[in-house]
């Protein structure tokens, strides 16, 4: 092989690296998107957050359907003043629900979200941990933010608890009609588990839309500029106009309380 073929060989078989650090490509992001990487995780973590109740739920009636099978049916029924669960089908089939009768207050039955009082308990259970888990995450979003808002941080809490509320009395009403009308074990479990989880996507998107929690906190700003600001500021005209009169020998409150 002669120079020139070896030149060519070189050239064509040539390779450009680039080695960027993780700190330059995230800061490349950000400027080209206008957003910051801290806030995208964030946000990662709450849409996470927001989906732990429903996975949990999913879970349970995953193995309610395993044990009874899709068609599983209950049927409660009152004795001697105390509510029942009464299982249909053939017990020896079962794993966890081995007998044909409970009462509606069983832990067995509860937890696995049978009836009015476990569905209930299931949707209010999840309720509190997304609200556990959202809430503090809200608070580190607040702190890695160039400048700390309280109204902010109280704005995006409030329109987050109200809407986790909304979802699930959306999913309590969903679940009290599908048991209602069928006696499938797992029905209406599974209703609150699509109806919650879509009224949750539907009032996050109309919320992204319009704007709504943007609107709160700025009505929360601007009510508490106009009052507990304003009582600031005179408070410190007060504390200024005092330490003056006390530093040129005025009697001090003169021409503001006497």
């Amino acid at each position: 092989m002669n120079t020139d073929e070896l030149r060519r060989s070189v050239k064509n078989n040539s390779h450009t690296i680039f080695a960027f650090s993780a700190e330059s490509l995230i800061k490349e992001w950000e400027h080209k998107t206008g957003k910051r990487y801290s806030e995208l995780l964030v946000t990662g973590a709450k849409i996470f957050a927001g989906h732990v109740a429903p996975l949990m739920d999913s879970i349970v009636a995953i193995r309610l359907i395993k044990d009874l099978g899709f068609n599983g049916e209950v049927v409660t029924k009152q004795y001697a003043g105390k509510a029942y669960i009464i299982f249909k089908g053939y017990a020896g089939k079962r794993t966890i629900f081995t007998g044909t009768k409970y009462l509606a207050t069983n832990a067995k039955v509860v937890d696995m979200a049978i009836g009015k009082l476990g569905v209930n308990k299931s949707i209010l259970g999840g309720l509190r941990l997304t609200i556990y888990l959202t809430i503090p995450i809200n608070v580190f979003l607040e702190l890695t933010r160039d400048r700390f808002s309280m109204t902010r941080l109280i704005g995006t809490s409030a329109t987050d608890v109200v809407k986790l509320m909304a979802s699930a009395g959306a999913g309590v009403l969903a679940s009290m009609i599908v048991g209602s009308i069928t006696t499938i074990a797992a029905g209406p479990l599974l209703a609150a588990i699509a109806v919650g989880t879509a009224t949750g996507y539907v009032l996050n998107t109309l919320d992204e839309r319009y704007g709504i929690t943007e609107a709160l906190i700025k009505f929360m700003d601007e009510n508490i500029d106009r009052t507990f600001g304003e009582v600031v500021r005179q408070w410190l005209s007060l504390e200024a106009m005092l330490a003056y009169q006390v530093e040129n020998d005025i009697p001090v409150g003169e021409g503001v309380f006497y």
